[in-house]
């Protein structure tokens, strides 16, 4: 059966076009409605196999995929040998006899730095393939979004995509739109924007824009706070009066779903916030600060509010029981920070008058 050819597969290994094939199997070919991979076309009414298609589409992006994978592998492997070579080399160094104390430091400084260089050739590769291999182990839903948690790769849609979506502003980097761009908006301008294309609707959705917004506009006076799960749904339903109309919110209820979505920094950003640090120090054994109250029908409901500390009267230990050790959010009143000179002289202006040439990234 030659490659690329598809089209509707008769009985007794006969196709529907009346050829027959000596493996007993039909020539794929596509119909008059429908032509085929290749261009193909079979007049008559044969029904195109559009699952074939699919299907054959399927394997030819993960063959591509596992391709890819192979050469990144067969790239490492010399690399990899290299850093052990150099482990050793660096091992001899250390442990060989005769040698002085200045010595044994400068070739410790040379095989140290030759690691450095094969590490930085390989870690663009290694970042890669983590994000790849973690997008497709993971659910292909995320907080109401239809695509990759983190706005990963979808091989589906074409890497022009962006490019579309975006128009002018394709030349600027992700982090660059939304860090130096969108953060200067106002929330109106933001819920315009989202209107305008995919790429720009998630990119007016990120939190880093959102909380900014947040903390510039919000109430000082306000004793309670509630996180809603993002900082978007936090600036519209900032206290728990808005507790029912934050349920019966469209935002809510029916998110907006976005298809066909790649940005490594999204992706970067997502990972970063949702990377669980269990495995790096075990936990403390202290009893929760604050246990769940009993709701009707005896479930159990927690507390999703911030509350507010005086600084004057909270000490470091109830600082770490309360909120450290269970990585509950806290604000903190009347701590003098408002004393401090850095609070009326670090404005954007002052900061560019004195860091003129300096690149500053805020977070």
């Amino acid at each position: 059966m030659s490659p690329g050819r598809v089209g509707h597969i008769g009985s007794k290994g006969t196709s529907t076009n009346g050829q027959h094939d000596q493996d007993n199997r039909g020539h794929l070919q596509g119909s008059a409605e429908h032509p085929g991979v290749n261009g193909t076309v079979v007049r008559g009414s044969n029904p195109f196999n559009n699952r074939l298609l699919c299907l054959a589409g399927e394997i030819k992006e993960a063959v591509r995929f596992w391709r890819e994978q192979c050469l990144c592998a067969n790239w490492m492997e010399p690399k990899v040998y290299e850093m052990g070579r150099i482990g050793e080399l660096r091992d001899l160094a250390l442990t060989g006899d005769g040698s002085t104390i200045e010595e044994k430091a400068r070739g410790l400084r040379i095989w140290c730095e030759q690691a450095r260089l094969v590490t930085d050739q390989m870690e663009p590769f290694l970042d890669q393939w983590l994000i790849k291999l973690s997008s497709m182990d993971r659910a292909k839903e995320d907080q109401g979004h239809g695509h990759v948690p983190g706005y990963g790769s979808n091989h589906a849609e074409p890497v022009s995509s962006r490019d579309s979506s975006l128009g002018s502003l394709r030349r600027l980097t992700d982090a660059l739109i939304i860090e130096g761009i969108l953060v200067l908006l106002t929330a109106k301008d933001l819920c315009s924007l989202a209107l305008t294309s995919r790429f720009l609707h998630v990119f007016s959705r990120n939190d880093v824009v959102w909380r900014r917004l947040f903390l510039a506009e919000r109430h000082r006076g306000s004793a309670r706070l509630v996180f809603r799960g993002t900082w978007l749904l936090t600036y519209l339903f900032p206290s728990p009066e808005h507790d029912v109309a934050c349920k019966g919110h469209p935002l809510v209820t029916h998110p907006v779903n976005i298809q066909g979505v790649f940005s490594e920094y999204l992706q970067h950003q997502w990972l970063r916030s949702n990377m669980s640090f269990n495995h790096f120090y075990p936990p403390p054994s202290l009893p929760p600060s604050l246990p769940p109250t009993l709701g009707m029908g005896g479930s159990q409901v927690y507390d999703l509010s911030i509350p507010l500390e005086d600084y004057q009267s909270m000490d470091p230990d109830t600082f770490y029981r309360r909120y450290a050790y269970p990585g509950r959010p806290v604000m903190i009143q009347n701590s003098g920070v408002e004393s401090w000179p850095a609070w009326q002289d670090w404005t954007l202006d002052a900061l560019l008058a004195k860091v003129r040439l300096v690149q500053i990234v805020l977070l």
